[in-house]
């Protein structure tokens, strides 16, 4: 049997919901059952077919989702079509992922702070993260609805690491810098902020 697959131009996943019509058309022959199947979805990423398999003339919508950070790139996307006499169609798209670390972990967060030495709870309050377009790894910190920042740290989605670098607090001479861990597919941070040699704080923070 003779088929053909079509579908959508080039597309751009941006850590939303992604549908994409995929139909199957008959050309000639006998028709039999055609089987979907994709190959080059980065790692970070799914891809779900409403239908994996069908006798054509049928349709499918192919549905993505991503279950971590995804690596900024354009991969290209491959559709395969296996029919039961052994005819095998393809087709193919290119899927484009541009957002950075900072920008993927950008949003309103739950925060519990506490001290390190004794544990008590100092805080527990939202985090808004945000970036700027200078630099999209460097994320600031904003508690609550405060217009001005309350620190910024510096993120690696490879490494999974945070790293607040020397800085003065608002209002203050006081110097603070920190360190920890960021888990992205749970989209949580674990980092511990130094203040002058004598405070320490624990920040545990997850995304809402």
């Amino acid at each position: 049997m003779d088929f053909t697959i079509s579908q959508q131009t080039d597309t751009t996943f941006s850590y939303e919901k992604l549908s994409r019509n995929i139909a199957i058309a008959y050309s000639t022959g006998d028709k039999t059952n055609v089987s979907l199947g994709i190959n080059g979805l980065p790692m970070g990423l799914d891809a779900q077919f409403s239908a994996k398999s069908g006798t054509p003339d049928f349709s499918s919508s192919l549905d993505f989702t991503h279950n971590d950070y995804i690596i900024p790139g354009t991969y290209p996307i491959k559709i395969t079509g296996n029919a039961d006499d052994g005819t095998v169609k393809t087709s193919e798209f290119n899927l484009l992922v541009s957002k950075s670390c900072g920008e993927f972990a950008s949003g309103i967060y739950n925060a519990n702070v506490t001290y390190l030495s004794s544990g008590a709870l100092l805080n527990n309050t939202q985090y808004r993260l945000a970036v700027k377009p200078e630099n999209t790894n460097r994320i600031f910190f904003y508690e609550g609805n405060n217009k001005e920042a309350d620190f910024y740290a510096d993120v690696d989605c490879s490494s999974q690491t945070i790293t607040i670098p020397l800085q003065t607090q608002n209002g203050s001479s006081l110097q603070f810098s920190g360190s920890g861990t960021m888990v992205t597919k749970t989209s949580q941070f674990d980092f511990i902020i130094n203040y002058e040699g004598f405070t320490e704080l624990k920040f545990a923070m997850s995304k809402l």
